[in-house]
């Protein structure tokens, strides 16, 4: 007999679901299978052929997601996209920020904590800082409560912090998860390696 089964895999950071139909043989294969379904075994192997092409492709795709380094950030004073080769860079939380010129980088190092909000979403978003706990509480995180925030994926420990960073719009939203006190709670900069 052949049966059909469904094969699910979650995605905790794309907060995608992959869902695949594979046929399934059940029992041993004989001559006495029942085909009435119109199934073959090249059918069968052709259908379980693409299932497992789309599943490695769905990896592949992710798995160069996750990689892809930044190449552009805002600048955190000024506001504007730069290149991050072609950016002035600034000491900050024993890491690097990147502003678009020197004049926003007098203004960053007279006094860091206007912009401290969004250089702390920059250390994120350029891997200088790992998520460690929920911003909001400072409990563990649960990876199927995610939210976007500005361009990158946060996770929380329950629906209630996702709900309340969901619901907030713009800078509200990035102060919520980026600011200092969050920042602290939430995030942990990088050591840099001694190469």
């Amino acid at each position: 007999m052949i049966k059909l089964s469904k094969l699910s895999s979650f995605d905790s950071e794309s907060g995608l679901e992959l869902s695949l139909v594979m046929p399934v043989l059940r029992g041993r294969i004989s001559n006495s299978i029942d085909f009435n379904r119109n199934y073959t075994m090249k059918n069968i192997m052709l259908l379980s052929g693409a299932s497992l092409a789309l599943v490695l492709a769905f990896t592949n795709t992710q798995a160069e997601e996750k990689t892809k380094k930044v190449t552009k950030v805002k600048c955190v004073v000024a506001d504007k996209e730069i290149e991050i080769a072609k950016a002035v860079s600034v000491s900050y939380r024993k890491a690097t920020a990147y502003v678009c010129c020197n004049n926003c980088k007098a203004k960053f190092e007279k006094d860091s904590s206007k912009f401290a909000t969004k250089a702390n979403h920059q250390l994120f978003q350029t891997s200088q800082a790992k998520q460690v706990k929920c911003p909001l509480s400072g409990g563990g995180v649960d990876s199927s409560k995610t939210v976007k925030v500005s361009g990158v994926s946060v996770a929380f420990c329950c629906g209630k912090c996702q709900g309340k960073v969901k619901d907030a719009k713009g800078d509200d939203q990035l102060a919520l998860v980026f600011a200092d006190k969050a920042f602290d709670k939430g995030f942990e900069v990088k050591k840099k390696s001694n190469k």
